[in-house]
Parts: C-alpha cells; structure tokens; sequence
C-alpha cells in the first residue's frame, strides 16, 4: 500500500538526520585518530593525510548517493554501520532521531532539514557568486605584455608540465595574486605588485601559482568549498579542511623551489617581502589559496627543514586510513543492524505469551518484507516494511494489547503517523503500535492480555494500524501470532 507523500518525505529527513548525528560522531573520532598520527609520525606533506579524512567522511555519508550498492561498501568496514539507515529497515519505534530527542523544541524534523537545505543553498550561491567575480576580474584585466613575464611563463609551464596554456594578466581592481581556470588558468597579478617589488619577489609569486596549476588545486578545492557548504554544520570537516589548506599551500611552496628552480632562502625571503608590502594585511577569501598566508613562519621552516622532508606521507596515510576503517567498525559493531529473528527462535520467545490478536477481524493488508535498496536520498516505503498493516472494518476500532506487559512508550511522532504505543513484555519482546487515533493508556502503566490500548482511524485519514515486534535490535514477524 502506497503511503502519503509526506511520510516518503518524513523518511528522507529521518534519514538525513540520522546520518548527522552519525556523521558528527565519527568525524570527531576520525579526527581524533588522524590527528594524533599527524602528531606522532610528523609527515612533511599532511595533505594526503587530510584528503584520505574527508574522503572516508564522504564515504560514512553514502545515504545521500542514490544508487551506491551497500554490498560496494563491505570491505570499508562501513557497510554494518550504514545498514543502520532507516532507508535499508528501521523499526517504526526507532524512528526519532537522538538530535530530535535532545532538541524537545523541534516538533518536526521537517523544518531542520529545511533549514540546511536553504542555508546550504545559501553557501553554495555564494561561491558561484565569489567565482564569476573572479572571473569578471581576470577578463576585465590587461594582457601582461611584458616579453620577460611571458618567456618566463612558458619556461615554467615547461618545468611543471603543463599541458594546457596558461595565461597572466594584471589590473588594480584586486589587491593580491589568484589563479583560476580549469582548461585554460589564468594568473591574476595586481598591478602596484608588478610595478613596487623587485623582478625575484615577482617571480616567486608567479612561481607559487603556476604550482597551484600544475597540480589542479582551483578543481580540487573548489570540491572542498562545496564540502565544505553541505557539510557547515560541521566544525570539524572546517578544521580538516583548514589543514588541508596549510599543506596545499606547502606542498606548492617545495614544488616552486623544485621545478621553479628557486633557492629556499631566495623564496623565504621573497614571501617576507610580500608580506612587508601588506603590512600584514590577512588573505582574501580566494577560489585558490594564494601567495599570502598568515602562517608564513611555518612555511619558511618547511622549506628550510631538510629533515622534515624526508618523512614521507605515504605510511601515515595508510595508518590514517586503517585506523579510520577501525573507528568505523567499532562503532558499527557497537550498534548493530536489525535483523529478522529466526522462526522456530521467535516462536518459542512468543509461546509463553499465548498473544492474541490486537485487532480481531481486521484484515492484513500489507506483510513483513525488508528490502535493501541500493542507497536511497528519498526511501520509498515499499523498500521496506518492518511490520503488518491491519485494516480494520471501519475508524475508531479498538486495538488491544497482544499479551501482558507494561506501557513503555506514547508519543505522537512527526508526519502523518498518528500517535504510537510501545508495551514491553516478557523475554524483552516489545510491540509497537502506530496510527492510532486514540490513545487509552500512559507510560508506565500495567495492561493484560486483551487490553484496549486505543482506536485506529489516524488524522489526516488512514485506514490502518500498523503493528510490529521487536527485541532488541532484532525485528519478529508478527505473522506468528495471528491465527492462520
């Protein structure tokens, strides 16, 4: 049966919720790992290192890929803590997010996933915005016609490797250095720089940018401002990213010194000389980082530091990386996925109950089926069904408790559920019933065998109750206690 649109988008902000406070979870413990190994093994280069964070960050959200086959994300160790989505099955009952719990003004899980849609929406036009001004800037600017500039270009593009042609140009309209450009980047110079500092400081900027080039940092960090929009609720992909942005910056400082042909004095020199020209002045948000940079006393270490450049990175990003992997199979194992209880295990659990029917005469319209679709952004209802529907004759049919147990649970979820009960009976066996339009009972309170608990007919209409049993994290048919 084809529930209300609104419940498919319900599901989808359970699921996107969900995955946040996963996703928050794991970050911190990633970062944790990755961090201290940062610290212990003192890599020269911790770009890699970074990139191998944010791309396992990206992996634990695979609930907003459509179409990745959880069965691709096995070997990850990811792939039990990811079948914990409610898009593969969620009994109905688990269905509030702990966000939502620990936040009691949120009645609708709706207006939080509304609010990062329009905020994330917000950040992401404004780097379209900040990119085209980019843009504008450099086809605005002049030619650099200068025959030495030019011929010094080229003999880069050569040293570095560039295929793609590479132009450089100049105006007042910005006060610092910038690349951009995919298939054909372009080198932005302010005007008062060419004309105030000496040709050796010049080069050396020229130098850095055409190392940005060479290694597609405007694509690549492009990528990470996008990252960095969805995921800015967040602190901790900032701070990766902020790390990730001080090794871009280093590894294009030792790579215009290598190719560029430059003395690491000369270019430590030459960054002093910039920012003396600044006085100090801070960066500019850039499609690119650029020349200058806060932290220059650490960069000039770097350059001078020949020790420190024999610490390879390789070997901590495989350690970064096993331990991610580890971080996440620790946290999976400590939260298992549902599965379905076996037959003859679950009929000897539910023997001692001798349960009845919670709705005598009603018809099943819908039975226990737990696909597993291939990743979901917005889970259909018909992927999955951890329990029955039962149609009664008509609104406002009693439902009664199957066997004797205490109420747990009553609440009022948001969407189009209607209200919930929980009783917890013997053998930690617990039945949830949903889209009642009554209920007759409170928490904590004893009920017997039969007890009314409430009336179906749900508000906006529904025609249905829908039932299941759980223990624990395990799902029972609730086929079994219905008379065949």
């Amino acid at each position: 049966m084809t529930e209300p649109t609104s419940f498919v988008f319900y599901s989808s902000s359970l699921v996107l919720l969900d995955w946040a406070q996963r996703f928050l979870l794991l970050s911190v413990a990633g970062f944790v790992v990755v961090y201290a190994l940062t610290k212990w093994l003192k890599p020269y280069n911790t770009g890699p290192v970074w990139a191998v964070f944010l791309g396992w960050l990206f992996l634990t959200s695979s609930p907003l890929v459509p179409g990745v086959p959880q069965s691709w994300m096995e070997w990850t160790g990811l792939s039990a803590f990811i079948l914990d989505d409610p898009c593969v099955m969620l009994p109905v009952d688990r269905v509030d997010s702990l966000i939502t719990q620990s936040l009691p003004f949120v009645t609708n899980t709706e207006l939080l996933v509304i609010a990062w849609g329009v905020i994330a929406s917000g950040l992401l036009l404004r780097i379209i915005y900040k990119r085209l001004s980019f843009v504008r800037i450099i086809k605005k600017a002049s030619p650099v016609n200068d025959i030495f500039w030019l011929n010094y270009v080229e003999t880069l593009r050569s040293d570095y490797g560039i295929s793609r042609p590479v132009s450089i140009c100049h105006s007042q309209s910005y006060a610092a250095p910038f690349t951009v450009g995919y298939l054909r980047p372009a080198i932005f110079l302010p005007s008062d720089i060419v004309a105030d500092l000496d040709r050796n400081t010049v080069k050396v900027i020229i130098a850095h940018e055409m190392a940005h080039i060479a290694r597609g940092d405007d694509f690549s960090v492009t990528i990470q401002h996008v990252f960095n929009a969805l995921f800015f609720f967040n602190p901790v992909v900032r701070i990766a990213q902020r790390n990730l942005n001080d090794a871009r910056e280093l590894d294009c400082d030792c790579l215009a010194v290598a190719r560029g042909k430059i003395a690491p004095r000369d270019y430590g020199l030459a960054m002093v000389r910039v920012l003396e020209y600044f006085k100090g002045s801070l960066t500019p948000g850039l499609p690119v980082a650029g020349f200058l940079n806060k932290d220059i006393k650490s960069r000039i270490h770097g350059l001078m530091d020949t020790r420190a450049q024999q610490r390879g990175w390789l070997m901590a990003s495989i350690l970064s990386l096993v331990g991610l992997l580890l971080v996440s199979s620790v946290l999976a194992a400590s939260k298992p996925a549902p599965r379905l209880l076996p037959q003859a295990q679950a009929q000897a659990l539910l023997k001692p109950l001798r349960p009845v029917h919670p709705m005598p005469g009603a018809n099943m319209t819908d039975h226990l089926h737990l696909g597993s679709p291939l990743g979901c952004l917005i889970p259909e209802r018909d992927h999955y069904h951890t329990g029955i529907d039962l149609t009664p004759q008509g609104p406002g049919t009693a439902v009664f408790s199957v066997a004797p147990g205490v109420v747990s649970k009553v609440l009022t979820p948001a969407g189009d559920y209607g209200q919930l009960v929980k009783v917890e009976h013997a053998n930690d066996i617990h039945a949830t019933y949903v889209r009642l339009d009554r209920v007759d009972v409170k928490v904590g309170q004893p009920v017997g065998r039969g007890h009314k608990l409430g009336e179906s007919g749900a508000s906006p209409a529904t025609n249905h109750v829908h039932f299941e049993l759980t223990r624990g994290q395990d799902i029972i048919n609730p086929e079994l206690i219905l008379p065949h």
